[in-house]
């Protein structure tokens, strides 16, 4: 049985040795504990989702052209782009939402959408499914590919607020998954370090 995170703040001899117990745990199994590596494979998505943007921005170019001349809207370059740039970003945030509810209602072990509480249970022994490491890797990326997205000529100019807010998400994405806030319960049956 692990002991509640409660009993551990008020123990400090038991903090260290928990602490300790968690150390020799994440050693004898270190694939299953959030880690630095496992987001080399938003690197490649990254390249991936930027392939599939240019690839959008082509084959979408005339018909949104076509469509803001029959609405005799601007067609000008620039209107066409902002426009690709809403399509894309309003797509790709539906993609991540639906995900991260399946993630987050079918993926975590006895947690629930609508219960959090399970999901601190044996904590700080809390493993990370592949589907949440996968999901982690894909939102990186995401939001990745939105910061150089001008310079390469597949996107619209941000403004310094919205270069600040993709660097914020980046870094609450990589916090939150360093430091175990994804909130995730071990396998059921699991007695990790028993």
């Amino acid at each position: 049985m692990f002991p509640e995170p409660l009993d551990l703040i008020l123990d400090r001899e038991g903090i260290r040795h928990e602490y300790r117990r968690f150390c020799e745990h994440r050693k004898q199994h270190p694939r299953e504990y959030p880690a630095v590596q496992d987001f080399t494979g938003a690197l490649w998505l990254v390249c991936v989702i930027i392939g599939a943007r240019l690839l959008f921005n082509r084959l979408l170019n005339k018909p949104v052209q076509h469509l803001l001349e029959r609405r005799k809207l601007p067609a000008h370059r620039q209107e066409v782009y902002k426009l690709l740039e809403e399509i894309w970003v309003t797509l790709g945030g539906m993609v991540l939402m639906i995900w991260a509810i399946y993630v987050a209602s079918n993926g975590l072990g006895k947690c629930s959408l609508w219960n959090r509480f399970p999901c601190l249970h044996g904590w700080p022994y809390l493993p990370a499914p592949a589907i949440l490491k996968m999901y982690y890797n894909v939102e990186l990326a995401w939001y990745l590919h939105l910061l150089p997205k001008y310079r390469l000529g597949y996107g619209e100019r941000d403004s310094i607020d919205m270069k600040a807010h993709h660097a914020a998400t980046i870094s609450l994405i990589l916090g939150s998954y360093a430091v175990y806030i994804h909130l995730i319960d071990p396998p059921a049956g699991r007695q990790p370090c028993s």
